[in-house]
């Protein structure tokens, strides 16, 4: 886990636990990071781990790696399903899902706050990968998937 953080002001939200940084300042990750979530089958899924960076107003950046929720549960849906990429953050600038097997498969997306991705057509477990920017950051979100024939 890497944290790289400015002096700031603890911001608390309710049901999320701030993290403490290797400098003693409290971070909350929703604090920098908009959420993205993928709903798919009437089901939201959160993502695992996330990895982002930050620029701040006043020029300083930001930088987070870390797991979100190690048991959030596997995306579950049947091949080739429709599902809903949700970000909460300000339009992005450039979206890229890629899905990890041995072929690696990346599709570039058009950006926007709700997009609508296909899941992959063959049976499998699969990491996916949505690689969001915006005008003030960018950030990986991971998430795991197992697909059903």
């Amino acid at each position: 886990t890497s944290v790289t953080a400015i002096a700031a002001v603890p911001t608390t939200i309710p049901g999320v636990a701030p993290t403490v940084t290797p400098s003693g300042v409290m971070l909350n990750l929703t604090q920098f990071v908009p959420t993205l979530n993928i709903t798919t089958s009437g089901k939201q899924y959160d993502p695992v781990a996330i990895s982002a960076t930050l620029q701040t107003e006043d020029g300083t950046q930001i930088a987070i790696t870390r797991p979100i929720n190690a048991n959030a549960p596997y995306i579950r849906a049947a091949a080739g399903s429709d599902a809903q990429i949700i970000f909460s953050g300000p339009r992005p600038t450039s979206e890229v899902v890629t899905v990890l097997t041995k072929t690696l498969n990346q599709q570039t997306v058009t950006p926007d706050n709700l997009v609508l991705y296909t899941l992959p057509a063959q049976a499998g477990i699969y990491v996916i990968t949505v690689d969001v920017k915006w005008p003030s950051g960018k950030a990986i979100y991971y998430f795991r998937a197992a697909v059903e024939g």
